[in-house]
């Protein structure tokens, strides 16, 4: 989420597992509602606008791959993206699992490199200067889903046997009898567990006599 100059908010939205390239956009919200400025990105992890007032977006990979498992990302192809009038830019590219981005005081961008799955201690932040004009690119839309594989159509059924050469059903099983509440115990307490805390409460009815009886001789 970033703010421009005249406090329109820009979103950047991560298209959900398994992450289609193509699936990722860039929204502008405002008093009726949202535009999208950019669609068909890929990933997208941050927006931030820079010093002359562009949107600049982050995608963590250019594609996620499912095989061969496990389940990752493409190495080394995140790159940063300036929106202008004229259309997109590529202004970096070759990132590697970069996660977030901030303009300096100086004007270049600094961005969270090796962020996610490298070797420990392998992250970094990486100053960009970046240029005055990037190379312009052309977003595509998602790949439709690969069609569903057609069902081999289904074997004849069997010939069903005769009437008289279907075996006779065997008879319904009488259902097992259910205990009656009555029988079981009422306090909710198996009765092996009862009798283990009789001597307890044997215990307990001789030291509260016992307390009864002193509280007795002081009141007197």
């Amino acid at each position: 989420l970033a703010f421009d100059k005249s406090g329109r908010a820009h979103v950047g939205f991560l298209s959900p597992f398994p992450f289609i390239k193509g699936g990722s956009r860039l929204e502008r919200l405002n008093a009726g509602g949202s535009d999208i400025v950019v669609p068909h990105l890929t990933t997208v992890v941050d927006v931030k606008v820079g010093p002359d007032g562009l949107p600049y977006v982050l995608e963590h990979a250019a594609e996620f791959t499912m095989a061969p498992p496990p389940p990752s990302y493409k190495p080394a192809s995140g790159r940063v993206l300036r929106v202008t009038a004229a259309g997109l830019e590529e202004v970096a590219t070759g990132l590697n699992f970069p996660t977030k981005m901030a303009f300096g005081p100086d004007g270049a961008l600094y961005v969270a490199n090796n962020a996610v799955g490298p070797a420990p201690k392998s992250g970094e932040i990486l100053k960009l200067t970046l240029p005055e004009k990037g190379t312009p690119v052309t977003v595509a839309p998602p790949a439709p889903p690969a069609p569903a594989a057609q069902a081999s159509p289904a074997a004849a059924p069997a010939a069903q046997p005769s009437p008289a050469a279907k075996p006779a059903s065997s008879p319904a099983q009488a259902p097992a009898p259910v205990a009656s509440p009555a029988a079981l115990p009422r306090t909710g307490m198996a009765p092996d567990v009862a009798a283990s805390f009789a001597p307890l409460a044997v215990a307990g009815a001789a030291l509260t006599a016992v307390g009864l009886g002193l509280l007795r001789r002081r009141r007197r």
